[in-house]
């Protein structure tokens, strides 16, 4: 059953009304807006990544989020560190004699790859929130 056009946005996501192809957000997570991403425009079906920026809380889609500058830079310094550290612990003996055998040429990148992916997984599913059309608990977690 639909609203009044008078109705404000607010009201319509308190209720997780869809308006045409739009859906609103359902919770506290996100103000009310329609569930689009704010970067690509992309319509958001049933998860949204919330990122967080200089002008408040932003509802990403996955593409969007994932290279996200922010958390691409933390995943970065995570992997830096930790797969620096991995590279010495497995690897430290053959560079400090001198050795590169052709397998170091896959090892230490997969090395540095991992964390980083480990690092932007965390960040991402940290980020999670559904939807109101989800079908479970709107704007939890």
């Amino acid at each position: 059953m639909s609203q009044p056009a008078s109705v404000g946005l607010a009201a319509r996501a308190a209720t997780g009304e869809r308006k045409g192809r739009v859906d609103y957000l359902v919770g506290n997570e996100l103000p009310a807006r329609p569930a689009v991403c704010t970067r690509c425009r992309r319509r958001l079906n049933e998860v949204v990544y919330e990122v967080r920026s200089q002008e408040g809380r932003r509802a990403r889609c996955l593409r969007c989020a994932v290279t996200y500058r922010p958390v691409m830079a933390t995943s970065l310094g995570i992997a830096l560190i930790v797969g620096t550290i991995l590279t010495a612990i497995n690897q430290g003996q053959l560079i400090v004699g001198g050795e590169f055998p052709m397998a170091l040429a896959w090892k230490i990148p997969l090395t540095y790859a991992v964390p980083y992916c480990v690092a932007t997984t965390g960040a991402i599913l940290n980020a999670r929130t559904k939807t109101a059309n989800s079908g479970g608990k709107g704007g939890q977690r």
